[in-house]
């Protein structure tokens, strides 16, 4: 594999991990704004009906 080659892998695989953040981010957004409702953040952040939205996404504050 040439160089060039493993400079866009590189570069493809961490773009795809921080829009995986980002799209986290925009979620914790929308449910603190009220844009959509805790039971909808809950299923698109993937966590458990009992875990607290608003603590979960301490992590994504920044």
């Amino acid at each position: 594999m040439n160089q060039s080659m493993k400079r866009f892998l590189l570069l493809a695989l961490t773009a795809g991990l921080l829009s995986g953040c980002q799209s986290k981010r925009d979620i914790c957004a929308d449910s603190a704004v009220g844009n959509i409702t805790y039971e909808q953040a809950i299923k698109k952040l993937g966590i458990k009906y009992g875990q607290h939205v608003g603590h979960y996404c301490e992590f994504y504050k920044n």
